[in-house]
């Protein structure tokens, strides 16, 4: 009996040591074929590289296109500098403060302020210290004109209380 199941034993082992050994060789082949770009033998394994549909963008949408001349973007540049010229015209020779808090919302909507950092800074100040030299209810018309202008003032951090609106 003893020697029944050594020998069962021994043959359990040897067909484990086997599949084990079939298993890593498939494993290694896996993966030299996954390195290659091939697909997997083993069906049980999948691929964990997703499929995509090829996009409907050519490289011509995405990429600038090689007919742009110089001439066309100096062109552009120049008409930029104009624009931002204007729009320093608009902010620094403003009609009236209502006119001017509308420019700068504007231009902080349109997330170009950057470009007009001083001009805002200065005409904010004017804005400030003229809406309290002369009284707050002289210088702004509407609800609309206050409220704008107390939003500006306080997401430039003066200090604004809002008790005075």
């Amino acid at each position: 009996m003893k020697g029944k199941r050594r020998r069962q034993g021994r043959a359990a082992s040897a067909s484990t040591d086997r599949k084990n050994g079939d298993q890593s060789e498939q494993r290694s082949r896996n993966q030299r074929n996954r390195k290659k770009g091939k697909r997997l033998k083993n069906p049980t394994v999948t691929d964990s590289r997703a499929w995509f549909p090829a996009s409907s963008w050519s490289f011509t949408y995405s990429s600038p296109s090689s007919s742009v001349s110089f001439a066309s973007w100096f062109h552009f540049d120049r008409r930029v500098y104009m624009m931002k010229q204007e729009i320093r015209n608009m902010l620094c020779y403003a009609r009236s403060s209502s006119e001017l808090m509308l420019a700068i919302d504007c231009v902080q909507k349109l997330d170009v302020e950057h470009h007009f950092e001083e001009e805002i800074v200065a005409a904010l100040e004017s804005l400030y210290s003229e809406s309290y030299a002369d009284q707050l209810h002289r210088r702004v018309n509407t609800l609309h004109e206050a409220a704008l202008l107390f939003r500006l003032l306080r997401q430039t951090r003066y200090p604004v209380s809002s008790g005075d609106y």
